[in-house]
């Protein structure tokens, strides 16, 4: 059964403070309390660490009471991928092209580790992975931005798609990766996986 994190971090703070006092998140697991960092429009905020990644952030004492922080190195997305440490200055950067690139991101993630997915058994089953480095979101989206044919427009249109076959054409197991994946159009996908099959 989940704990009532609220009511737990309350106790916590009843009875120990905030500073060297471990709390809990509503999803990022449990972090430490180091040290008070500044006072701002009646709020304190401390500085904090979660405890399974070591990410350290600056966050405001009803937050921490809440258990409302998020760590964006937590493994949230299947149980295998992070959002990264520059998830929200992409977001405020552009909130479109960000939703786009991350629902196609999640997509990928599950077709690769989410047995329950419909697309597993055509990558996870058969060997295909993500490397290590786009098991970070923020990785992902700085990758495929940077791609030679990369087209905002055509990515949002869903004009363009990611595609692993074409560069590795022939493997056994396909890696997704800014070296082994290209922006191509639905047509010439579709046409990729009519003939790979």
């Amino acid at each position: 059964m989940k704990k009532d994190v609220r009511k737990h971090n309350k106790k916590i703070f009843k009875e120990n403070g905030f500073e060297g006092s471990i709390f809990s998140s509503n999803s990022c697991g449990d972090f430490i309390v180091f040290g008070k960092n500044h006072r701002k429009n009646n709020h304190n905020f401390y500085d904090i660490a979660f405890i399974d990644t070591s990410e350290v952030y600056v966050e405001r004492d009803d937050r921490i009471l809440n258990g409302d922080i998020k760590d964006y190195m937590h493994k949230t997305i299947y149980s295998t991928a992070c959002l990264g440490r520059d998830y929200l200055k992409i977001r405020k950067n552009d909130k479109q092209l960000c939703k786009s690139l991350l629902k196609r991101y999640r997509s990928m993630i599950a077709r690769c580790y989410n047995k329950q997915d419909h697309n597993y058994e055509f990558c996870g089953k058969i060997g295909t992975y993500v490397s290590n480095r786009w098991l970070n979101f923020s990785n992902y989206y700085y990758d495929i931005i940077s791609l030679p044919n990369f087209d905002r427009e055509a990515i949002l249109n869903n004009d363009l798609v990611i595609d692993k076959d074409i560069k590795q054409f022939g493997c056994d197991k396909k890696v997704y990766s800014k070296d082994t994946v290209t922006l191509v159009s639905e047509k010439v996908n579709l046409v990729n996986r009519v003939y790979k099959n």
